[in-house]
């Protein structure tokens, strides 16, 4: 018998809304306001918008409260339209953001990966809006990575705030978690290392006190600290110290093994941390094409006990190539509950988000494809040949507003008839390499190559 969730998950949950897509088989790529390239992250904000990294097109989208299916974001940052999907090292620029989350003043932080650095956006937030303060490099235009320092960052990745409103950061190729205390200013040097013995020191250690690449971070109500690390996930109880030895590990059997399997007590790259209302563990098991719920109260190499994405716990069922479904994952990473209990999960390869649990009467037509497409904006309607599908469909009130939480990542078919036709399976297939050179870049960043997690 399935396991049931409070809010009425069940093992192989099908979702109810998806924002990328104009349903949940669809798979459209590209830089519109009503499409993605890659989402990694999300949260909410204080007045219930949802807001996603969209880590392909290197740029955050708001989607405004009450959600529906295909919805059209209403800001877009990193970039001067929804249409723009350009990488550059500025204080309006974005290059591979893979984080975000809201301080308690409402602003918006942003861990802008391949520059090496993360960002401040003062509320409240528009289009193409300037950030106002940085971590990690000296100015806006700085994306050095060359040393490991209180001040420096290598590929930042999940950010969460404390209690205490200081901020945490998962410092990626550095392998350590730091802690920058509020108030904030640009350059700031951190107080406190988890995962390092130092500041000084670059980790590549799976043990109970190293990490190897940390990618998410997320609190309990408790205030325990929790992190996605390599084939792990870690929690470290508070008060936190420099160089902590973490309180239990889940996804392995100790705290020096990092294998990869397809089990309820296995992990493989976890990515993308939250807790629900009831205070159990909601994973991203992002190469095991996943979700996992692990309940409270947790111990070590703890067994999952609901997962979505999957029909169980011993099957990875991401397609190749790529074909959505209701009830499919591929690659998922961020996720984020909203006050309902509904869970939100950023369904990276897929190029959407999907919502579970949120009633939905949607309705929506087959997708085709086309040459071109129509995507309507807040204000304007606008065409662009980033986005090859024509759809109609009729949208449906989302899920009851939510409330800000603290995250710590088939369309067409048959043979083309030319000229049209062609032309547009031709964009297609375009965006279909173009969204697997994203997934590749995220093992090279910034022209390097990364620090794999071990047992990769």
């Amino acid at each position: 018998m399935p396991h049931a969730f409070a809010a009425g998950l069940t093992d192989g949950q099908a979702a109810s809304i998806v924002i990328g897509e104009p349903n949940l088989t669809a798979f459209n790529p590209g830089a519109t306001s009503t499409a993605m390239v890659s989402p990694y992250d999300l949260a909410f904000d204080s007045s219930h918008n949802l807001w996603v990294v969209d880590e392909g097109a290197n740029r955050i989208l708001e989607y405004k409260a009450p959600l529906s299916t295909h919805e059209a974001a209403s800001v877009v940052i990193g970039q001067s339209s929804f249409t723009s999907l350009a990488s550059a090292t500025t204080a309006t620029g974005l290059s591979a953001p893979t984080g975000l989350a809201f301080g308690s003043s409402g602003n918006l932080w942003v861990s802008d990966s391949s520059n090496n650095r993360v960002l401040e956006y003062k509320a409240p937030l528009s289009t193409g809006e300037a950030a106002s303060l940085v971590i990690g490099q000296s100015s806006f235009t700085a994306s050095d990575n060359t040393v490991t320092n209180s001040s420096s960052l290598n590929s930042p990745s999940g950010l969460a705030f404390d209690s205490s409103g200081n901020l945490w950061v998962a410092d990626l190729l550095n392998g350590r978690v730091l802690e920058y205390m509020a108030p904030f200013s640009t350059h700031e040097a951190a107080t406190l290392v988890i995962g390092a013995g130092s500041f000084t020191v670059s980790n590549d250690e799976v043990t109970k006190a190293g990490l190897n690449a940390p990618n998410s971070v997320a609190f309990d109500s408790s205030g325990d600290l929790w992190v996605a690390d390599g084939h792990r996930v870690l929690e470290y109880a508070t008060p936190l110290v420099t160089h902590e030895a973490a309180k239990l590990v889940i996804g392995q059997n100790t705290f020096t093994n990092s294998s990869t399997v397809t089990t309820s007590t296995g992990l493989n790259t976890p990515n993308g941390l939250a807790f629900d209302s009831s205070g159990n563990l909601w994973v991203g098991d992002k190469l095991n094409d996943r979700v996992l719920e692990y309940t409270a109260p947790f111990s070590t190499f703890e067994a999952a006990s609901l997962v979505i994405g999957a029909t169980n716990f011993t099957s990875s069922t991401a397609p190749y190539p790529i074909k959505p479904t209701p009830t499919g994952l591929d690659q998922p990473t961020g996720l984020a509950f909203d006050s309902s209990g509904n869970l939100w999960v950023a369904d990276g390869v897929n190029d959407r988000v999907v919502a579970y649990g949120a009633s939905s009467s949607a309705t929506t037509s087959t997708t085709s494809i086309s040459a071109t497409s129509t995507t309507s904006t807040p204000s304007t309607t606008s065409t662009s040949a980033s986005s090859a599908a024509t759809t109609s469909s009729t949208t449906t009130s989302g899920p009851a507003p939510s409330t800000s939480t603290t995250s710590t990542s088939g369309g067409g078919g048959g043979v083309p008839e030319f000229p049209y036709q062609f032309a547009a399976a031709t964009i297609f297939t375009l965006l279909l390499v173009a969204s697997y050179l994203v997934l590749r870049r995220r093992m090279t960043v910034g022209g390097r190559r990364s620090q794999a997690p071990i047992g990769v």
